[in-house]
């Protein structure tokens, strides 16, 4: 395997992604890769499923009209195209070229809709235990689909945390009645329940101290929080000027 090629492995699940600025690079290196691991499937048994592989293209121009044409890459698996998918799932993650993961939090809402309409049902059933049971369904079937996205919370932009603490805050009302001008702090005082924001770092944190023993995340880790400093530092540099 090329040394600048990044492998991520989960069960059967395989992504492999090199980051440069020459297309005809990026397919070179990626199609030994493919050969390589093609090539290892065969000598011990495995099948590659072709109809659910595909490529992507990040890219911080995002999908434009042009997208299809300038980002296809030329890459095969025995002689039979790899498609390009600017939407591909990876882990139950959907991606996207510019990764705002916008399309992954716009198929989210729509899995909480049937969810909060349960929520709904149970409230008006007017139960004396009701609002414990709501709280825990809400936990279990809501906040589990935020916990999971907790990396990419802390990765993107605060738009994203700010929608879904609004989304937050509209079902934690449903589940509770409260009066019109409580505030959001009350709200999640009375419930117990942290906000987005408090949640999605406490799991980001519990995750970085896990997994720093662990060569190849620890590296990763260690390369994106020394490119967020540097980034920080260019945002907060000033520039002297002469009188």
């Amino acid at each position: 395997m090329p040394d600048n090629i990044k492998v991520a492995l989960f069960a059967d699940d395989l992504c492999i992604w090199i980051s440069c600025l020459l297309i005809e690079e990026i397919e070179f290196y990626l199609q030994i890769a493919i050969d390589k691991i093609d090539d290892f499937c065969k000598t011990w048994g495995f099948t590659i499923n072709k109809s659910k592989t595909c490529h992507t293209t990040l890219t911080t121009a995002g999908q434009r009209k042009n997208y299809f044409f300038k980002y296809k890459l030329n890459l095969k698996i025995e002689n039979q195209d790899i498609p390009l998918e600017p939407n591909p799932t990876f882990l139950g993650i959907k991606l996207d070229p510019k990764l705002s993961f916008k399309p992954h939090f716009e198929q989210l809402e729509k899995k909480l809709i049937p969810k909060t309409n349960l929520i709904r049902r149970i409230k008006n059933f007017k139960w004396s235990n009701s609002i414990k049971l709501n709280l825990t369904l809400y936990k279990s079937l809501i906040r589990s689909l935020f916990d999971y996205c907790f990396v990419i919370l802390n990765v993107g932009t605060g738009k994203i945390k700010t929608s879904l603490q609004k989304i937050q805050n509209k079902l934690l009302k449903i589940v509770k009645h409260f009066p019109i001008k409580t505030s959001i702090k009350t709200i999640h005082k009375v419930l117990k329940v942290e906000t987005i924001d408090e949640r999605s770092n406490s799991l980001f944190t519990k995750f970085l101290m896990s997994k720093s023993k662990q060569d190849l995340i620890a590296k990763e880790i260690h390369d994106y929080m020394s490119t967020r400093q540097l980034k920080y530092n260019q945002k907060i540099r000033i520039t002297p000027r002469r009188f």
